[in-house]
């Protein structure tokens, strides 16, 4: 039976707040277990102290008492053995979620050199590109020139406007 149901894909970092309040949940109703049973354990032996000859269903008082502490010892251990199931999930919850923000710090790192490297060669690609936009922009102003006198008479531009 397990307390945590989680899916990786959509574990967030609010649900990770969940571990503390279910742990102290869990001893809460431990200890209430606990007090309950030490309390009834009390009036219990209280009540019986006058009247100890007195039969429970057949059963010696003595011997009642006797089958209520063994019973009570049982649910006790029984209630151990579930908290420290409970503990010992939540500590492998807790490594396995250590785990995975370890992993997803080395993913961020590895991103982030990436994108160092693609913006290095981002950047030499633009000087490269440059430095050819600049070597065929003399050749492109001469060809520029040479064509506008090609095509129309200098006397004649003026002229044809008007």
């Amino acid at each position: 039976m397990s307390l945590w149901v989680c899916n990786v894909d959509t574990f967030t970092e609010d649900s990770s707040s969940l571990l503390p309040v279910i742990v102290f949940v869990v001893f809460l109703l431990l200890l209430l277990v606990g007090v309950g049973i030490v309390v009834v354990y009390r009036f219990c032996l209280r009540r019986s102290e006058p009247d100890r000859d007195i039969e429970f269903g057949g059963v010696p008082r003595n011997e009642a008492v006797s089958l209520w502490q063994k019973l009570m010892k049982q649910e006790l251990e029984d209630l151990k053995n579930n908290y420290e199931k409970v503990v010992e999930s939540e500590a492998k919850k807790e490594e396995e979620l250590s785990k995975l923000k370890e992993e997803l710090t080395l993913e961020k790192e590895k991103n982030r050199e990436t994108i160092l490297t693609l913006k290095a060669e981002n950047a030499a690609n633009e000087r490269v590109i440059q430095q050819l936009l600049d070597k065929l922009t003399p050749v492109c102003s001469n060809d520029d020139r040479q064509k506008s006198t090609h095509f129309l008479p200098p006397s004649d531009a003026f002229t044809n406007i008007y």
